[in-house]
């Protein structure tokens, strides 16, 4: 057994000398490719163009309460606008035209009352002398009547 032993460690110790001995001729892989690139000084872009949609949060439809023409709009496509701004103006010249019409009738009947009021009591002075017929005295009260 003590031979057994001799002789291995004798063949251990003579791999480790051939072994150490030879030259380092292949020591690995062959060196691998490295692309080699030049530096170059350019200006980074720091923004780029997408192709998206944006929705709003809110968004309303408008509708006018009166038909007619836009003179004035007050604020700009895109902007923010709260409940109660003003939008638009309508042109009010049909509207005025309309009201001065109106006005014009209220004050003709306004004076048609007078009149028949005026014609009534005297009417009734003439009655009550009987000077006009009573027929004619009803006629002017049925004209105020009407008027009023």
């Amino acid at each position: 057994m003590k031979r057994l032993f001799t002789v291995a460690a004798f063949a251990a110790i003579s791999l480790i000398v051939v072994d150490c001995s030879k030259s380092p001729a292949n020591k690995g892989a062959p060196p691998l490719p490295v692309n080699v690139v030049t530096v170059v000084e350019k200006e980074v872009k720091e923004w780029d163009e997408f192709t998206g949609r944006l929705d709003p949060v809110e968004s309303v439809e408008i509708r006018p309460r009166v038909s007619g023409y836009i003179t004035e709009i007050h604020f700009e496509a895109g902007a923010i606008v709260k409940k109660g701004d003003l939008l638009y103006v309508i042109d009010p010249r049909p509207y005025q035209a309309d009201f001065d019409r109106a006005k014009a009738e209220v004050d003709r009947m306004d004076a048609q009352l007078k009149l028949a009021q005026i014609e009534l009591n005297r009417a009734k002075e003439l009655r009550e002398k009987n000077t006009i017929s009573a027929s004619e005295f009803d006629q002017r009260a049925a004209t105020y009547q009407g008027a009023a």
